[in-house]
């Protein structure tokens, strides 16, 4: 305000939002500047400018972020986009000294991440036993493999790359890297219910069990037992990048 244009220049920390405006026809008012200045926390803050001598006036208005609750229902989709597949096999493992009996191998051509195993067994009578999930380094030879159905839970999905056998005779087993987990598993007669055993991995903010190349193994193992009329049900779950 006064009686002719002014320059007007804002002081640090203060920053020329509006650039200098002159209006054309100022009626009183011959010039004017927008500014602001960003405080992270609550503070005192001075706003200054020069200009030559005219009169002059301020006005200034604050600013505060505001926190709106959320009301009613929040849904979040968890379902997984990756790859994914599942094989399951019915078969009678060696009823003497059984070693691998259950086995998925990694690919040639993709990453497999194992994110479920589950066995249950019976037997002609009922009996507690080491019931091991491992991963190898190098994959089992010979024995008498049985190859599993490898099913996309997406039909659009590739086919799978990984492979799943069941034994029904022990394997030449491979180069052991070492044990995922050790328990004592219940076998039931063959009349009763057996005990599921099962591990999910990667649900703990872990990573699932990564086989990188076909020589890459992971296996549920017997640990040597010998079981008579020893029957199982084995399944197993995982993705492929």
């Amino acid at each position: 305000m006064g009686t002719a244009a002014q320059t007007i220049t804002v002081t640090a920390p203060y920053t020329n939002d509006s650039g200098q405006l002159n209006p054309t026809t100022p009626a009183g008012l011959f010039s004017f500047v927008s500014a602001s200045s960003y405080l992270p926390t609550i503070t005192s803050s001075t706003a200054t400018a020069t200009i030559t001598s005219e009169p002059w006036s301020s006005a200034i208005a604050t600013f505060r972020t505001i926190s709106l609750p959320i009301y009613g229902n929040v849904n979040a989709n968890t379902e997984g986009v990756k790859a994914s597949y599942r094989a399951a096999s019915s078969f009678a493992p060696t009823g003497t000294a059984a070693t691998d009996v259950f086995v998925i191998g990694g690919s040639a051509t993709k990453v497999i991440k194992v994110t479920h195993l589950a066995i249950a067994c019976t037997a002609t009578a009922a009996i507690a036993t080491d019931v091991i999930i491992l991963k190898r380094s190098t994959a089992d030879t010979v024995g008498t493999p049985v190859a599993a159905t490898l099913v996309p839970l997406d039909s659009n999905d590739a086919a799978a790359t990984a492979t799943v056998n069941a034994y029904t005779a022990n394997p030449t087993t491979g180069s052991l890297v070492g044990n995922l987990s050790l328990d004592k598993a219940s076998i039931t007669a063959t009349t009763g219910a057996p005990q599921f055993y099962f591990e999910d991995f990667g649900i703990r903010n872990t990573r699932s069990v990564v086989l990188r190349g076909t020589a890459q193994q992971v296996a549920f193992n017997l640990n040597g037992a010998s079981i008579t009329g020893i029957a199982c049900d084995a399944e197993v779950e995982w993705t492929e990048e």
